[in-house]
């Protein structure tokens, strides 16, 4: 409500959308369930009709309605009931061009099962029909995760490898700063050696070269023996996983590559240099 009041005094006669709050929401973690109790987002729904009285002081077209669950969920059953519930709002908002359902669909990252994604598809097509919503209006969702997550590699090379009496430890040159998704979450990806041919397998903890000691990948994942200078492919890291790297330790960021469809490799953003950290220090 408050940054409604705000673009009213600055923007009076503009258009808006609201995002909305309905209290359905689900992730992979807590920390990225983005609807419900513990929510700071959106308008609770006890504010709605306060909000449109709001725009309407001020000549402020509502032009569109958003929610989101949150990231990552498996079981599409609460997206499907959060779009159903904003379905059933927008029926009191008379000028919308768009219903935005937002993100957060689902990717298996140790490959056990699909995403259903024709449920949420044969779901809306029934909310549009059920709520009598006019073709003009839009149906938006944000399936980004669902799309890029696989597109993605973080190639790295063994820096160590320390056999201790019960625990074995491959140490790589990367670590939580240029891929944070395991600190964070700890989430589970799928990691490979692509240059040992040892036909010997050995349980190993695969860690990072920062000076945390959660700085951990993985544990207890079945590798062939590992040996310094041996690259190691963490898979799947196409979403969240760049765009959350930082320089965390004063570290810098690697570059990319994409492999084109005829298998050429292009570079698409250089590995930055310690000059690329520095060069932002105003030292007078």
């Amino acid at each position: 409500i408050d940054a409604l009041k705000y673009v009213i005094s600055k923007y009076p006669g503009i258009s808006v959308a609201l995002r909305i709050n309905t209290g359905i929401g689900a992730g992979h973690s807590d920390k990225v369930i983005t609807n419900g109790e513990y929510s700071k987002f959106g308008l609770h729904i006890s504010e709605v009709e306060y909000a449109k009285l709001l725009c309407k002081s001020a000549s402020i077209k509502i032009c569109g309605l958003h929610t989101h669950t949150g990231s990552g969920d498996m079981n599409i059953s609460s997206y499907n009931k959060n779009a159903r519930i904003l379905a059933e709002i927008s029926t009191t908002f008379p000028d919308l061009d768009f219903l935005n359902f937002g993100g957060g669909f689902g990717f298996d990252y140790k490959g056990n099962e699909e995403y259903n994604i024709n449920g949420i598809h044969k779901e809306l097509n029934k909310i549009r029909f059920d709520f009598n919503i006019s073709e003009h209006v839009c149906f938006i969702v944000e399936p980004g995760r669902y799309i890029v997550a696989n597109t993605g590699v973080l190639i790295s090379e063994v820096s160590s490898v320390k056999n201790h009496p019960t625990r074995n430890f491959i140490g790589l040159n990367t670590g939580y700063n240029h891929f944070p998704r395991c600190f964070y979450y700890g989430a589970w990806h799928n990691i490979l050696n692509i240059t040992s041919k040892d036909e010997a397998f050995i349980k190993y903890d695969i860690v990072g070269n920062l000076c945390q000691s959660g700085d951990i990948f993985a544990r207890d994942r079945l590798l062939s023996k590992t040996y310094v200078g041996d690259l190691i492919c963490i898979m799947d890291v196409g979403a969240y996983g760049f765009s959350m790297s930082s320089n965390f330790n004063s570290r810098v960021k690697p570059g990319e590559f994409l492999i084109e469809v005829n298998g050429n490799v292009k570079m698409i953003r250089r590995p930055e240099k310690f000059e690329d950290i520095v060069s932002k220090f105003i030292l007078d």
